[in-house]
């Protein structure tokens, strides 16, 4: 029978995987291969074993081999370069090795190679950093992105800099061991180990939720690629639509509405319409609505008003600022037109809201015009195109959060 054991001792801890291996013969344990974060066990009697750790190319060499057959150590596995031999303990155990500045130097060749690889493994973070810190700063909204994206940005960046320190810890552990070499001291073959630490808990305890955040953020592509087949993440609005919004109807009030669906008969285009974004962290929804009124005018043609909602609802309280902070940068920018121009944003005090915030247009602010309001968790971002003005707009929202 096999068991596998997940590798709490790094292979290039030489002393303590020895002797850590050691100790499960005595358990009835024998290793029998290794992959990339096990150890592989076949069960047997108990029985006092020595192990060694040699290092070399990918395949076992053939002198290597039988270098130490003749000296009484079987083959038992290798992994990457690495070799693992095994014999039974025993007073008259012949070492293969009896110069400590000899055996120094069957490590040169791995400490060239983790210099290699750490360098190359800098340079890929580097460039995932880069390319992470502008993909979340687009259009001026890092923590919305961040939330969008189910901050599979900092994961990234997390687990990038995880795979730098920890080859930094390796070849750490190897060039201690080749200094001692070089200084004449033995490999501790019996060199102490723990089953486990606060560093390992705390390593484990940040790839566990990294890999929770990452199955999320995969959960949620596939919701959103599945809603956009199905048609559930973007659907036709009804005045019947249920929806924690200010609808078009809260602020104009009309006994008849249209709601105008289509932009015309040839073209299906969507005039009202509700689009969802699925994420862990941040429910969100668009939701485009207008009217045509054909009993009323407007400005030289019929009364077509409109209301664009998005709709935030931030689940970490304490992204909440950050979260508003960048629905007013995006407010802001929509109604600006030139690169120099800035759009004045009013706050306004209003009973029953937390935060509300105007922003005017240049084309018209007293029929077309931007409303943020929050309460509590809930963000709202309005634009609203009609005869009404702020007031209503902004009633219609103390009404919908009573």
């Amino acid at each position: 029978m096999r068991v596998k054991k997940f590798r709490t001792i790094s292979l290039y801890q030489i002393g303590q995987m020895e002797s850590y291996l050691s100790d499960m013969a005595k358990e009835g344990l024998f290793l029998t291969g290794m992959s990339r974060s096990n150890n592989i066990f076949k069960i047997n009697e108990p029985a006092d074993m020595e192990y060694r750790i040699e290092f070399g190319e990918k395949v076992l060499n053939k002198e290597m081999r039988e270098m130490y057959e003749m000296s009484g150590w079987s083959y038992t596995c290798s992994f990457m370069g690495i070799h693992i031999f095994r014999a039974a303990a025993s007073d008259t155990l012949v070492e293969i090795h009896t110069d400590p500045e000899e055996q120094s130097y069957t490590l040169r060749k791995v400490c060239k190679t983790f210099k290699r690889l750490i360098l190359l493994e800098i340079v890929c973070s580097l460039i995932v950093i880069a390319l992470s810190v502008s993909v979340t700063m687009i259009g001026g909204s890092p923590v919305i992105n961040l939330l969008e994206n189910n901050f599979i940005f900092i994961i990234n960046i997390a687990l990038m800099i995880y795979i730098v320190f920890e080859i930094a810890g390796q070849m750490k552990t190897i060039i201690q061991i080749k200094k001692r070499l070089q200084m004449g001291f033995y490999i501790n073959h019996h060199e102490p180990w723990k089953k486990h630490s606060v560093k390992q808990f705390i390593i484990y305890s940040m790839l566990t939720v990294t890999i929770i955040f990452s199955v999320a953020s995969i959960i949620c592509t596939i919701q959103t690629i599945v809603g956009a087949i199905t048609g559930e993440s973007n659907y036709a609005l009804t005045l019947d639509t249920e929806l924690p919004i200010v609808r078009l109807n809260d602020i104009e009030k009309l006994e008849a509405p249209v709601m105008r669906t289509y932009f015309s008969k040839e073209r299906k285009f969507l005039l009202s319409d509700v689009r969802v974004s699925y994420n862990v962290f941040i429910k969100e929804k668009e939701i485009n609505e207008q009217f045509i009124q054909e009993d009323m005018t407007w400005e030289g043609g019929v009364y077509t008003p409109s209301i664009r909602t998005n709709y935030y609802k931030v689940y970490i309280p304490l992204l909440v600022p950050g979260a508003l902070s960048d629905v007013l940068n995006k407010a802001e920018n929509y109604f600006i037109r030139l690169p120099d121009e800035k759009s004045a944003i009013e706050k306004l005090d209003c009973k029953g809201l937390d935060e509300v915030y105007y922003i005017p247009s240049d084309m018209n602010g007293e029929n077309f015009f931007g409303l943020v309001v929050r309460k509590g968790n809930v963000i709202l971002w309005m634009r609203y195109w009609g005869q009404m003005t702020r007031t209503e707009v902004v009633e219609a929202s103390q009404a919908l959060f009573e």
